[in-house]
């Protein structure tokens, strides 16, 4: 039986989630590495403090504080490491019950970046890096996601970094190595650690081809151009990190935006459909998240979508009704996300009286979502988007062959239109459904 896409946080974990990040932003500079502790060491007749961690896993570390009479240094640095060592408390805690961290060695990365200012200066997090922050941003609990890459975006840097990005990773102590480019005069665009499982760090930046080359003088680097990035980098979201016993301050995408960027992001993975496949399921994962509670800023993100970006979505429809066709065909470990852009000129249906991106998922077993507590009905006005749920009598299934979900398309487009429904997204599950409906009355949803 195939797990949960997603279940929620208790309120309280939520809150104590909460509690973290804003301490954390409060905070100012973060201590690398563990809390560690303090020891008084007498060096050539004089007696000094010192601070003893580890900053990477396995590599003790000592660093000078202050001399033992500089009493206020000291007591500052005591409070540091009582703060740090309280936050690495509470990280544990949360990791344990199921909100995304990062390792340890991307922790003492992400600190450098965040104490250098590289982060305040425009670098955004991308990637499954950013995917995991909304998780918890939003609440959600997900199998937990492991990558081995930091995707950082620059697209407008608000002001020059203090170092270069190559002298920040290599402040870390860590043997990062700049990757070579396809040519000897080419720029490199990442950094590596050695082995085939090492972590690297890529810089990209928006561009009209995938893959050029462009230089960021306010790093001393450069960066790898991706499609529509300047659509996934508007507006950032100030958010938190946690990796390793730490709680970093970053920015990263709109969370629709986002949504949308990953399935386009998915289309483009030439020979490798797992990779396409984590695309969806984390695009799938934010926009029931926040379909649950701000549907609308799907559709106005969905509205903003380039022109180019919305063609090629169009273009893909026929694929994308193949696969809907013969779901077995592409279907990783029984669940298999599909996206699809309806119109009026490809041979999918058009739900209510414009063109829509939807989303379809399908499982050979039932992907359940957490039981809730009784709602007071809800409040529907017209125009506005509501996301409704249908179930089984007693959870039990109600779709059985790939016919009985196309029946139920039929149908969902025949009474949306005869009821004056607009539907803007759907996901059929094995025992459920859930819709993203907007009307110009009140009553039309409930017909």
């Amino acid at each position: 039986m195939s797990s949960a896409l997603y279940r929620t946080h208790e309120l309280a974990y939520r809150t104590q989630y909460a509690e973290i990040k804003e301490r954390a932003r409060a905070t100012g500079l973060l201590l690398p590495g563990t809390p560690g502790r303090l020891k008084l060491k007498s060096v050539n007749g004089g007696s000094y403090w010192y601070r003893l961690f580890y900053p990477v896993p396995g590599k003790q570390e000592e660093k000078f504080v202050c001399t033992e009479a500089d009493l206020e240094a000291y007591e500052t640095m005591r409070l540091a490491i009582e703060d740090q060592d309280w936050m690495t408390k509470q990280i544990s805690l949360l990791r344990k019950i199921g909100f995304q961290t990062a390792d340890k060695v991307m922790a003492r990365v992400l600190v450098e970046l965040h104490n250098q200012h590289m982060l305040d200066a425009g670098l955004v997090l991308v990637g499954t890096l950013a995917y995991m922050a909304w998780l918890n941003e939003l609440g959600g609990m997900s199998t937990s996601a492991h990558t081995q890459d930091i995707d950082l975006a620059s697209h407008i840097l608000r002001l020059a970094a203090p170092a270069s990005f190559l002298e920040t990773v290599k402040a870390t102590g860590l043997p990062f190595f700049p990757v070579p480019g396809l040519s000897p005069a080419s720029p490199t665009c990442s950094v590596k650690l050695p082995g085939a499982q090492g972590l690297r760090v890529d810089v990209l930046t928006p561009g009209e081809e995938l893959g050029q080359i462009v230089k960021l003088p306010a790093l001393a680097w450069a960066a790898q151009t991706v499609p529509f990035y300047d659509y996934l980098l508007k507006d950032p979201e100030p958010a938190c990190m946690l990796a390793g016993g730490h709680c970093v301050p970053v920015h990263i995408p709109q969370a629709a935006r986002f949504v949308w960027h990953k399935l386009y992001a998915s289309t483009q993975r030439r020979g490798t459909p797992e990779k396409a496949t984590k695309d969806r399921i984390q695009a799938l994962t934010i926009a029931a998240l926040l379909a649950s509670e701000d549907a609308h800023l799907l559709l106005d993100a969905l509205n903003e979508l380039p022109p180019r970006m919305r063609a090629h979505r169009q273009n893909q429809g026929h694929a994308d009704a193949d696969c809907l066709r013969s779901p077995r065909a592409h279907r990783p470990a029984r669940r298999n996300l599909i996206t699809q852009e309806v119109s009026p000129n490809n041979s999918a249906k058009t739900i209510g009286d414009r063109p829509q991106l939807m989303l379809f998922s399908y499982s050979s077993s039932p992907l359940p979502l957490p039981l809730t507590m009784p709602r007071r009905p809800r409040l529907a006005l017209p125009g506005i988007p509501l996301h409704l749920i249908q179930r089984g009598n007693n959870r039990q299934a109600c779709f059985f062959s790939e016919d009985d979900y196309r029946v139920y398309l039929d149908w969902l487009t025949e009474y949306a239109g005869k009821s004056g429904c607009r539907v803007h997204a759907y996901v059929l599950m094995t025992n459920h459904v859930h819709l993203l409906v907007s009307a110009d009355s009140t009553t039309a949803p409930g017909h």
